[in-house]
């Protein structure tokens, strides 16, 4: 029941991150990974609590070395376009 309720204020969450990408320009390429990185933490987060609350502690460590390893992989082409960005500066000087 509290998740449900929770999950209410997904759409809010959604829209607001949505007016701040139009206000600054920000590409949908960079958003989308970023929104989906903050979703795999929260329900990685949740699952291995509740796998941990229900006494399965190895589970819940194994959960969240899932939830580290997606994120990760979400991250890379944000991490790649950072560092072609920075190159690109430093090459300029």
């Amino acid at each position: 029941m509290i998740v449900l309720l929770s999950l209410s204020g997904l759409g809010e969450i959604i829209d607001s991150f949505s007016d701040i990408s139009s206000n600054i320009n920000l590409s949908t390429n960079i958003l989308l990974p970023v929104t989906k990185i903050i979703g795999i933490g929260y329900i990685t987060e949740f699952c291995a609590s509740s796998a941990e609350d229900a006494g399965n502690k190895t589970i819940s460590s194994k959960i969240m070395l899932g939830g580290k390893i997606a994120i990760c992989l979400i991250a890379i082409p944000i991490v790649k376009n950072m560092l072609v960005a920075i190159f690109s500066l430093i090459s300029n000087i």
